[in-house]
């Protein structure tokens, strides 16, 4: 039975995964399906946060372990690892590493045992657990994350609860690459020279327990409240659809003189076309914003996350949280997409990695877990990283195919599609101030978001930013040149 398909865990997303947690189990949890992990089913209890492979475990396993958090009272009060005293000051045990193993089997048969009693039927369903007489990898604090994989998606990380044992993904990706195992391509706008490029599409992992991270980011947004609500206002007002009242009303005739169409009307009447030179100036239209006729993708370059205020001249962190916030104030459906893209050196081949990562799909709420994993983004950004890049071109290029996704899906009118980014760090060295390169770049970015336009007619929301180089080097007309950018 463990076969089901309804089972299998790679059909649901991660927000599903901890509904059902949470709704058959009855505790909160973070659910991260992920291969990286040193074990195929971690639990760790401090955060509540559930490590799971999906090619070895199914949804049977993920509730078992979900049950498994219902112990952690239990397990705070009466069990400590192997080598560690409890602090007698909070009178808690300091459980850091992984609890005894003979406790885990202990505790995994009374949650299978009481997950039965609660739901009969899943005792006709097998899964690892059960199959193998396995039990789960039960820690309080820290998770393992094993050698990195070149292939699938990457697993990023924040905070001392991870730690690494091993290759990470992007030594193992260098290694791919050396043994051309990983497919790349000339980089879009700098076809002449040698750096390739590859996309890794990669996955946030944030802390879960805590509000902390959302009251941080709300009393930011405060500080600038006025801004952020006339940023949304406006944005309102020219998304507005027009909507004629009377659709079977003709303004071509009526009851009032028009003097433009006295020579139209002399030619109708010698060409023995009824003239009309009046018309009914009474206004049949009204104007209606109506926001599931709006969808949104937001893509931010998480390299410039930097705090700030709105009016300093750098892509700030507060400004690229007013431009979320307001999304969410229109009550529209909206996708982010940040990127964390990085220049590898291998073997003399510059190889830069494109790393796409979906901070909220657009069928997801705005909701605390959200603001949440922009706090880890920024937080991540915050440390220097001597490898980071970024390079617009491309990440336009995810940023239409996000936006084609979420649009084929129905029949919008207006579609917002923003974009921040500040300079193309470091690929200026390797441009060398060559106006043809940006040109190019600026070329490919145009070329994508005409065809993407010509695919999805309707009003588009041109909120974007881009570094002042390309918007110097492109064409009069296209859409970088209506782009805005920050002074460098």
């Amino acid at each position: 039975m463990s076969s089901t398909p309804s089972l299998h865990l790679k059909q649901y997303s991660e927000r599903q995964l901890a509904m059902v947690v949470a709704a058959m189990v009855g505790r909160p949890a973070q659910v991260v399906p992920s291969n990286q992990a040193t074990h195929p089913l971690v639990v760790q209890l401090r955060d509540q946060t559930i490590v799971i492979d999906p090619g070895t475990c199914n949804l049977v396993d993920l509730l078992i372990a979900g049950w498994l958090l219902r112990f952690r009272g239990e397990i705070r009060r009466h069990h400590s690892i192997s080598g560690r005293k409890s602090s007698r000051a909070l009178d808690v045990p300091r459980i850091e590493d992984a609890l005894d193993p003979s406790i885990v089997c202990d505790l995994t048969r009374r949650a299978i045992a009481e997950l039965r009693t609660r739901y009969p039927k899943l005792k006709r369903c097998g899964g690892w657990l059960q199959d193998t007489a396995g039990t789960p990898h039960v820690v309080w604090s820290q998770i393992e994350i094993g050698s990195g994989s070149a292939t699938g998606v990457g697993l990023l990380v924040n905070g001392p609860d991870f730690i690494t044992d091993g290759q990470d993904s992007l030594e193992a990706i260098a290694d791919a690459v050396r043994r051309e195992q990983l497919p790349v391509k000339p980089l879009p706008g700098l076809e002449d020279s040698d750096i390739v490029w590859l996309r890794r599409p990669t996955k946030l992992i944030s802390p879960h327990a805590g509000s902390s991270s959302y009251e941080q980011l709300e009393c930011e947004l405060n500080r600038e409240r006025k801004t952020l609500d006339s940023i949304t206002r406006c944005r309102i007002i020219h998304a507005e659809d027009v909507i004629r009242a009377v659709p079977d009303a003709d303004m071509s005739c009526g009851v009032e003189l028009n003097g433009d169409r006295l020579a139209e009307a002399m030619a109708d009447a010698f060409a023995g076309i009824p003239p009309r030179p009046f018309e009914n100036r009474e206004d049949q239209r009204t104007r209606a914003y109506d926001p599931s006729q709006h969808i949104g993708v937001f893509g931010l370059d998480a390299h410039t996350l930097n705090s700030g205020s709105f009016n300093e001249p750098a892509v700030r962190r507060t400004m690229a949280l007013m431009m979320i916030k307001s999304l969410e104030q229109m009550h529209i459906a909206f996708s982010v997409v940040a990127f964390l893209d990085v220049l590898l050196n291998v073997d003399g081949q510059l190889v830069y990695v494109h790393r796409p990562m979906q901070i909220k799909g657009h069928r997801t709420p705005p909701d605390a877990a959200f603001w949440r994993q922009l706090q880890t983004l920024a937080d991540l950004a915050a440390t220097p990283r001597p490898m980071a890049a970024s390079w617009p071109p491309l990440h336009i290029q995810t940023l239409a195919h996000e936006m084609s996704v979420a649009a084929d899906r129905s029949n919008y009118s207006s579609f917002h599609l923003n974009y921040l980014s500040a300079k193309a760090k470091p690929m200026e060295a390797i441009i060398d101030s060559q106006v043809h390169r940006y040109r190019r770049a600026a070329d490919h970015i145009d070329a994508t978001l005409n065809a993407l336009a010509k695919r999805h007619p309707g009003y588009w929301d041109e909120f974007r930013f881009v570094c002042r180089q390309l918007k110097a080097a492109c064409r009069k007309g296209g859409p970088v040149s209506r782009m805005m950018d920050y002074h460098s």
